[in-house]
């Protein structure tokens, strides 16, 4: 980064101006980097210079803010490009709604993903995936599964991600019966079930300490060559008795 950035100050120098691209490689460098002021003063740089402040440089230094949890930054940024007459895309609108959601503003959120659709942007399964994540983690399981139902409406599918995050969350609130018929219907739709869905369910299990339901999906488990994360390996040890554990092969991580 501060090769680039002397290079960009010896283009100065020598009177030949960067174009809009170097100034968004520079602002993308500066945001990665957590040096927010001098991305947002080159980026209020941009005008004097005769540039334009487009979608794309503003999503740049909005997801910069966001990514250090700045959003009422984020969000000053998001009016100034809508009343320079710039439509926010997709990528402005989840990165507004990621860096909502990472933040607890789950409301906040819901109504972002709202306007994005009535401003005649779509949302993707990136943008279902982080507002149900939010809404599991908050314990708001009822809204999720509203929020997931919705998504083929949109004509989208969803990824081995959304099916594990309801399942994760469902299984928190001890919905095993209704885990597990998510974990067929993704199987039934061809998305197939991943280390983190198996690790998911089996977690669920051993915390309400039906151990025999556990391992039945560790067998599967072990089948599919996946491995337990650290974590609920060493909680499946503490549920165990000295007997199961012998009898137990873990595959190679």
């Amino acid at each position: 980064m501060e090769e680039a950035s002397k290079i960009f100050d010896v283009m100065i120098k020598l009177c030949k101006e960067p174009d809009g691209y170097t100034y968004s490689s520079m602002i993308l460098g500066l945001c990665s980097t957590g040096k927010l002021v001098e991305a947002h003063r080159l980026f209020e740089s941009m005008t004097d210079k005769g540039l334009e402040q487009d979608v794309y440089s503003f999503s740049l230094l909005i997801n910069g803010y966001c990514k250090r949890s700045r959003l009422d930054e984020a969000n000053q940024l998001f009016k100034k490009m809508q009343n320079k007459g710039l439509k926010p895309n997709q990528v402005t609108y989840n990165t507004l709604i990621d860096g909502l959601c990472r933040a607890g503003k789950i409301r906040t959120a819901e109504s972002m993903l709202i306007e994005m659709q009535s401003d005649g942007v779509s949302p993707d399964i990136f943008t279902y995936n982080v507002v149900v994540n939010a809404l599991c983690k908050a314990g708001n399981i009822e809204k999720a599964r509203e929020l997931f139902s919705e998504i083929p409406s949109k004509g989208l599918v969803a990824d081995v991600v959304t099916y594990t995050t309801m399942i994760n969350g469902m299984s928190k609130e001890g919905m095993f019966i209704e885990a597990e018929k998510l974990i067929i219907e993704m199987k039934n739709k061809g998305c197939m079930p991943n280390a983190t869905t198996y690790d998911t369910i089996i977690k669920g299990y051993l915390l309400e300490n039906d151990v025999t339901r556990a391992l039945e999906f560790l067998k599967e488990m072990h089948r599919k060559k996946f491995s337990l994360d650290d974590a609920t390996k060493s909680l499946l040890n503490s549920c165990l008795s000295a007997e199961q554990l012998k009898n137990l092969e873990f595959p190679e991580s």
